[in-house]
């Protein structure tokens, strides 16, 4: 009787607000539907299509939610018609709620957390959700990185909430009590496993970075690398366009993901091979004019600027292998990527740099050198440089400077002078010229400096005049040099003289008419030297501590010491580093070795007295003195923050071995960014590493059972995980 009476009540029941609230959800997740597909319509039809993936996660989350929401509806209505007693119905409208709260959560969790990171990473080859994380914690702090990770966390609260409620249910309901405590044991497999992921992934990503046994050093990356990716002032991308296949392959990766620790947010490496894409394989084939055949890595500069600046590197610059299988393999990626990082770095517009002639100095195109500065020339040009040649004494017919002199000197960053063996009429007053400040602009002062510098009659109207005085603006406080004095032997043994040196002395350097010679033998012509502890400050910066601490030898060397000069300080650069004998008379025997011994007989005291202990100059720097510092004796000095003007060797030999050797080398391109006051492009020569390693074969990966053993790691672990998850709550 009252059963019937309690069911005959329910069915005549009005709309309860648990159930108007299911169709109210159903209604605007329906809305919300139909709103999404139109927008994902209209992107679709756009010209140029607009990206839709922004509408596809919520697309799914409000289908899902409408499915939700009508079952859960349809649960209560069937609830509210068949249930015998007020209880049944509140018990079943609690279990329905909670329901619909925890399937929401779980919604969230899949469609608003795990989907758009699954999705991005097949629809986005470029830019996905992963390689942002690993960027590093400035792409951290962006919402889009973040968004995933709380709205996963947020739904798996959520539904342990919606199941904390059911508590009280899962006594008397099974099917709630084992809903309760699968839940319980996946949510706490997965925040262990979670944790464990976390942790190992933070340790590893920013952890310390591999420990290098290898005795070629496999797995570590040149300091001079460190110092460029270090500095980097935009993001490159670096496309490694290799068959995974390919023996290059691994090596390759390891060592970029070992860059990467160094500098995350701004170098960003991807495998557009290894991801199968063909929309962006094409995409790089287009833009970047690579052919599919080649085979390299794709080094994109600052791609978010549109600039388009990028170098392809091809396989054979990354390593050279010998073709009969006898010598090790050298690896070249290192000091090839560096040296195009390097050369983006200069900007679209290569820095030029002109070797001068006219006064017998050694040039690129020169014969008797052996093509070392031929080398010289490949390699700074590798570095991003334009070099070309001027011939400063070249005259036009009128008796004034030739046009492309005048071009030369509008457009070069510096000059090189590689030892210059005569004063041709005129050369000097071209470097003065180049190096002088801005002339007087009254009209007599002018035309008499444009009538010194063409050293001839001078005509009121000669184009020439007025070149001379655009030059003067144009180079105001920019003319640089890097000049290698040569030493060497006159024909009656007597050392020869700087060429320049009146010239030096404007700038407080003083060319000794001398020669150095070692005292330990089969090492005469040999000093030994290191960079001055006290050289200038920036350029002390710039280099490698190896560059710093390394003593090296340099042939046929002069003294290059300070004078007093107002305007300019000079800076130690090079000195000796072991006592050396200073050659000023003629020789006494043929051989430097016997003249030591005949000098040492004749007079031991003025022999003792021509012995110079370290540290002794060899080159110095010069850079004009900050009009902030004091002109007195106790900052003679102090340079400031004056501009480089100039770098000055004692050895024209040192030229020559820049072309061969690495160290020399580093050491001149260091100077010439210095000088163009760009230290982030100092000391960046890498040389090629010989790595001895073993290959297996192209069967190797496929039948071992290595390939599986992380795999099966991971299924073990979490096994283990789920089972002391059942276990702590069944203990419960």
């Amino acid at each position: 009787m009252s059963g019937s009476t309690i069911w005959s009540g329910r069915g005549n029941r009005p709309w309860t607000p648990a159930l108007l609230g299911m169709i109210a959800a159903s209604a605007v997740a329906l809305v919300a539907v139909v709103w999404l597909g139109w927008k994902i319509y209209q992107a679709s039809q756009a010209r140029p299509p607009q990206p839709r993936f922004p509408y596809v996660p919520w697309l799914i989350f409000s289908i899902a939610t409408a499915v939700v929401s009508l079952a859960t509806g349809l649960s209560l209505w069937f609830t509210y018609k068949l249930a015998e007693s007020e209880q049944t119905i509140a018990s079943a409208e609690k279990a329905n709620l909670l329901g619909w709260l925890a399937l929401e959560a779980f919604i969230v969790a899949a469609a608003l957390g795990v989907a758009p990171v699954i999705m991005e990473y097949h629809l986005n080859e470029v830019n996905t959700w992963f390689s942002r994380v690993n960027r590093g914690l400035g792409a951290w702090r962006e919402w889009d990185t973040w968004r995933p990770i709380v709205f996963t966390l947020g739904g798996l609260l959520g539904m342990m909430l919606a199941f904390t409620g059911m508590v009280n249910e899962a006594r008397e309901n099974p099917v709630v009590r084992r809903l309760i405590y699968g839940y319980n044991t996946f949510l706490s497999a997965i925040l262990l496993l979670g944790i464990l992921i976390v942790v190992n992934g933070i340790a590893f990503a920013y952890g310390t970075r591999p420990f290098d046994w290898t005795a070629t050093g496999s797995y570590t990356v040149h300091e001079r690398m460190q110092k460029l990716l270090r500095q980097l002032p935009v993001p490159v991308d670096i496309y490694v366009l290799i068959d995974p296949d390919d023996s290059l392959y691994p090596e390759l990766r390891d060592y970029l993901e070992l860059c990467r620790t160094y500098n995350r947010e701004k170098f960003r490496v991807h495998y557009p091979y290894l991801r199968s894409s063909r929309e962006l394989l094409q995409l790089l084939f287009q833009r970047y004019r690579v052919s599919p055949d080649q085979s390299g890595v794709l080094v994109v500069y600052d791609p978010e600027s549109g600039r388009n600046a990028y170098q392809f590197i091809r396989r054979d610059d990354l390593r050279s292998e010998s073709r009969l299988g006898r010598e090790a393999p050298v690896f070249k990626a290192e000091g090839s990527l560096a040296s195009a990082l390097i050369s983006l770095m200069q900007g679209p517009q290569k820095p030029v740099i002109y070797f001068t002639s006219g006064a017998g100095e050694m040039t690129p195109s020169h014969s008797r050198e052996q093509r070392n500065l031929r080398r010289l020339k490949d390699r700074l040009e590798q570095q991003g440089y334009q070099v070309k040649e001027v011939d400063l004494t070249k005259r036009d017919v009128l008796g004034g400077p030739a046009p492309e002199v005048l071009q030369a000197l509008m457009e070069t960053e510096l000059l090189i002078v590689a030892d210059p063996l005569s004063v041709p009429p005129g050369y000097l007053d071209m470097l003065k010229l180049y190096m002088g400040p801005l002339a007087p602009l009254g009209l007599p002062q002018t035309l008499a400096l444009v009538q010194t510098a063409l050293q001839g009659p001078l005509h009121l109207f000669d184009p020439a005049a007025l070149d001379w005085f655009l030059i003067q603006q144009h180079r105001r406080g920019k003319g640089r040099l890097l000049i290698f004095t040569g030493a060497g032997l006159e024909t009656n043994g007597a050392p020869t003289s700087c060429a320049i040196e009146t010239f030096l002395k404007d700038y407080g350097i003083s060319a000794g008419r001398d020669l150095l010679f070692s005292l330990e033998r089969g090492h005469i012509l040999d000093v030994l030297v290191h960079i001055n502890p006290q050289a200038d400050q920036q350029l002390r910066a710039g280099l490698s501590p190896s560059q710093l601490e390394t003593a090296f030898r340099i042939p046929l060397c002069r003294t290059i010491d300070s004078t007093p000069a107002g305007d300019y300080v000079v800076t130690t650069l090079l000195q000796t580093y072991v006592p050396v004998y200073l050659l000023q008379e003629q020789l006494l025997a043929d051989q430097p070795e016997l003249h030591l011994l005949e000098q040492l007989q004749r007079d031991p005291a003025g022999f003792k007295q021509r012995i110079k202990n370290p540290p002794h100059p060899v080159a110095v720097t010069v850079r004009e003195r900050s009009s902030r510092v004091p002109r007195d004796p106790f900052h003679a000095g102090v340079a400031g923050e004056g501009t480089p003007r100039l770098v000055v060797f004692g050895s024209a030999v040192l030229a020559l071995q820049a072309g061969l050797d690495d160290f020399q080398f580093n050491l001149v391109v260091s100077s010439l960014a210095w000088l163009r006051q760009r230290t982030e492009l100092m000391d960046v020569g890498i040389p090629p590493r010989e790595r001895k390693s073993f290959e297996p074969g192209p069967n190797f990966q496929r039948y071992s059972l290595l390939s599986y053993m992380v795999h099966g790691l991971m299924v073990f672990a979490l096994v283990i995980v789920s089972g002391i998850g059942v276990y702590l709550v069944r203990r419960q």
